[in-house]
């Protein structure tokens, strides 16, 4: 960090401390490590539209320092753009940007449609559906090192269900589940066992990251496997059309094929994440959330949706999770108005052609007093004046002359 913002720097720094939104594992890194995305990521881009900010409207370090001694600099701080609009911050809930981190959702793959978003566009969209989602059991640091929280979702028969799982499924007084996953959670983010997950746990327009198991292709070869362009399809060596041609190993030096050659083998059935995908749409009727985009994994299989790592929220989302007080709304849609903006625009257009008849009886009913003079209906040329002009060019009378 250069030495003439360092003043800026330190003040960001503390204030940041006082409000405990920034872990102190943030800036304690060992030299080289450096940050490649996440929190400290966030933090560096913070400071850079910090001195954008600052640059463009001429603040200087004795403003900040009168806004500290006044105690102001925490209420000034907010309401300025160098935030670019995302809150650090949730004081009703405890939600921090830096160190909050909440529990995912565990859905199953419905399949793929297409759905029409605010703007008239064409999406093809995932159907998630989340199926008795329920926390079974919790992770904790003293006991297991970690802090996490299990998650169970589907159901499934008693006479399929194992004795130990029986056992464990008994003690958190949940029913069999039909999946089993973690979620690496912060410890201000634990939820009581039997805590169900709704699809509300996310709000539309958000990002999301979705990892899921690849379909499963078995021994696939090099073509289908790598994008092999293969040997020529009319001359060339008989029977090798498909075939990888040399691997490239030598006779002596090397005298072996190099760890990691793109080779014929098995193919799909690996773990998958995909990022930053939109939410375009939730269901909260049948507990079924759509995603922009491709998801790994068939229909029927299970995926693990969690927030995105590279796009977090901007505003506060539901910490730890949505706890509905009230019914729900059935469904919910990603746009960048309210939901009643049809209804409002319909009702304004309304009455806005009721003012406009209005406004054209009452021309009508006091149009024979407008114009008491005939002077008042010349132009400069002389002539009389029309409904839809001024000057004697315009137009002409309508009615043979008449005072309309």
């Amino acid at each position: 960090i250069n030495a003439e913002y360092g003043l800026k720097v330190n003040l960001v720094m503390s204030f940041l401390r006082r409000l405990s939104v920034l872990n102190k594992n943030v800036l304690t890194r060992k030299k080289g490590e450096g940050y490649t995305w996440g929190p400290g990521k966030q933090f560096i881009q913070f400071s850079k539209d910090w001195e954008e900010w600052m640059e463009k409207n001429d603040i200087t370090d004795e403003h900040l320092l009168n806004w500290e001694r006044q105690g102001t600099l925490k209420t000034r701080l907010k309401s300025k753009p160098f935030f670019w609009g995302a809150k650090w911050e949730d004081h009703q809930t405890g939600w921090l940007r830096l160190r909050s981190k909440r529990v995912g959702l565990l859905a199953k793959k419905v399949g793929m449609t297409r759905e029409i978003d605010w703007w008239g566009k064409l999406r093809a969209v995932t159907a998630l559906q989340v199926q008795n989602c329920q926390v079974v059991d919790i992770k904790t640091r003293d006991k297991h090192g970690y802090t996490a929280l299990q998650v169970g979702a589907g159901l499934k028969r008693l006479s399929r269900v194992k004795k130990s799982l029986m056992g464990h499924f008994a003690r958190a007084a949940v029913s069999p589940k039909e999946k089993l996953v973690e979620f690496r959670v912060s410890e201000d983010a634990i939820l009581p066992i039997g805590t169900k997950l709704l699809v509300s746990h996310f709000r539309p327009g958000d990002f999301c990251d979705v990892k899921g198991k690849t379909k499963g292709k078995g021994f696939q070869g090099v073509m289908k496997r790598w994008g092999f362009a293969g040997g020529p399809a009319s001359h060339g060596a008989s029977l090798s059309h498909r075939s990888a041609g040399s691997t490239g190993s030598g006779s002596q030096d090397p005298g072996r094929v190099l760890p990691g050659k793109k080779m014929a083998g098995r193919m799909g059935g690996q773990i998958r994440i995909v990022r930053s995908l939109r939410i375009l749409k939730i269901n909260n009727k049948d507990q079924i959330i759509y995603v922009i985009g491709a998801v790994p994994g068939p229909s029927k299989g299970w995926v693990e949706i969690t927030d995105a790592f590279l796009k977090p929220p901007r505003k506060p989302p539901h910490f730890p999770t949505h706890f509905p007080t009230g019914p729900l709304t059935p469904y919910l849609y990603w746009s960048y108005r309210d939901p009643d903006y049809k209804s409002r625009r319909i009702d304004w257009e309304m009455k806005f052609l009721e003012a406009k008849k209005i406004l054209q009886s009452a021309m009508k009913t006091e149009g024979s007093d407008m114009f008491d003079d005939e002077e008042d209906m010349e132009g400069e040329d002389g002539d009389v004046l029309g409904v839809g002009g001024a000057g004697g060019t315009s137009g002409t009378a309508t009615g043979g002359g008449s005072k309309e």
